[in-house]
């Protein structure tokens, strides 16, 4: 029964975040469904070999970064919030620095690793 008490939210609910990740289940899944691909519907370098996944994965992630991370949530906390975009924009700017190799490289070996599997 203690679960219950976990789940209880305690702020209303704002469905601007709701809309930010069905946005980026959309843009990954655009970017890197491999029938899409394979089918001749984009470049051709683009689905070759595992430099093509890893140049879909940074833009699709490059993508992800600049409108949903950098633009909508920031957006969003100003209006639920009322934070100030312009700070909340600097402190995000450094943290999708920081983060974006690390996460590219982290997408890219763990689709690798799934492929291997067969999955």
């Amino acid at each position: 029964m203690s679960w219950v008490i976990l789940y209880i939210p305690r702020a209303p609910f704002f469905p601007g975040f709701t809309i930010s990740n069905a946005l980026i289940g959309t843009i990954y899944g655009l970017f890197l469904w491999r029938k899409w691909w394979e089918a001749g519907r984009g470049p051709g370098i683009l689905y070759r070999d595992n430099t093509g996944l890893l140049i879909r994965i940074t833009i699709a992630h490059l993508i992800k970064t600049i409108l949903i991370s950098l633009l909508l949530n920031i957006m969003w906390l100003s209006l639920f919030y009322g934070m100030p975009f312009k700070a909340v924009f600097i402190g995000s700017l450094v943290k999708e620095a920081v983060n974006f190799a690390i996460e590219v490289a982290l997408i890219y070996f763990v689709i690798r690793a799934l492929s291997r599997l067969k999955i």
